[in-house]
């Protein structure tokens, strides 16, 4: 491991260390669902999911968040 602040292993999970992380990633989504504001690839991803906009993902959130909305 190179830099120990941005680990990509986990050395509990051999796989980790054979599957590389990409060095082009991208910085953030190409058509988010929601206003971005220029926030990471992972904020974007957390804010999908706090319905309430209150900066805290419940697991009710979670939830809802992953079932299909049928109409």
């Amino acid at each position: 491991m190179e830099n120990e602040e941005v680990a990509t292993e986990a050395g509990c999970a051999p796989v980790t260390s054979e599957r590389k992380v990409r060095i082009d990633l991208e910085t953030s989504l190409a058509k988010p669902c929601h206003s971005h504001n220029n926030m990471s690839v992972l904020q974007q991803h957390a804010a999908f999911f706090d319905q309430d906009n209150n900066g805290i993902v419940y697991p009710w959130e979670s939830y809802t968040g992953i079932i299909p909305r049928v109409s």
